[in-house]
């Protein structure tokens, strides 16, 4: 049995009430599969619309309190906690898009399937790589940024230590096993400072601890790409830089004691 549809544009039907969309981080497409998504204070479920929205129609004067997102066995992506909704418009009857519609975007997690298109990796985080069996640095936050030579400065931004940041929030978070999935979105992909042999410089950010949380970085000449004992690759990526474009073939094994302080 197929699922009702109903269309949310610039124009909604004004028996729509709300409307949630989900995006993946990595490829900025909306996600309808492997989820389901809920609304505090309405009763019934949302449909799923033609353009790939979780949308819910008028319940009397009734207005979702805030969203709950579950992931189902197997979806690629890290756990979305609670999320207050919009503020409840003045006047229901008025069907402005932007009061009604809330994106909401999903963070890859350490089994999502990576492939070229976006600058990505799959990483470990440990505490020191020269034990044989280092113990795992869970709940660190991660993020993947390039130099952007032009404006001399590093692209994101570096996170900021308070953990109560909303940019904090959206960067991906290590499992307890430290694994974590890294990339540069595709808004702020490198535009400049790429060499002819098609990498860029980059770095690796991770935020540990509470606020103020300590901040640590892969040096300049950190090995992202380990050619030794492997197939021959032309050309060879230079220490501290990255393919633009790819994804690493390997999962790339950190230790704190490789790191140094931002």
């Amino acid at each position: 049995m197929s699922m009702p549809t109903a269309n949310l544009s610039d124009t909604p039907n004004r028996k729509v009430l709300y409307a949630v969309e989900l995006w993946d981080a990595l490829t900025l497409t909306r996600v309808t599969r492997g989820v389901k998504v809920a609304a505090a204070g309405l009763r019934n479920a949302p449909i799923v619309s033609l353009s790939g929205r979780f949308v819910w129609f008028e319940e009397n004067e009734a207005w979702p309190d805030h969203i709950t997102v579950t992931l189902l066995p197997g979806a690629p992506y890290a756990p979305v906690p609670p999320v207050a909704t919009l503020p409840r418009p003045a006047n229901l009857e008025v069907p402005h898009v932007a009061e009604r519609l809330q994106s909401l975007v999903l963070q890859p997690d350490a089994t999502y399937p990576l492939g070229d298109g976006v600058t990505c990796l799959r990483g470990r985080l440990t505490t020191d790589t020269k034990l044989d069996k280092p113990p795992p640095v869970a709940g660190a936050r991660v993020q993947l940024a390039w130099s952007d030579a032009d404006e001399e400065k590093w692209k994101p931004d570096a996170p900021p230590a308070d953990a109560g940041s909303a940019a904090l929030a959206a960067l991906p978070v290590t499992t307890a096993s430290g694994d974590f999935v890294a990339f540069i979105p595709r808004a702020s992909a490198p535009t400049s400072n790429t060499a002819a042999d098609g990498t860029f410089p980059a770095r690796l950010v991770f935020l540990i601890g509470q606020a103020p949380a300590s901040r640590l970085v892969t040096p300049k000449d950190f090995q992202f790409v380990d050619d030794a004992g492997g197939a021959p690759r032309q050309p060879v990526v230079p220490k501290g830089h990255l393919p633009e474009g790819r994804a690493l073939p390997q999962t790339l094994i950190i230790g704190l004691t490789q790191l140094a302080k931002l």
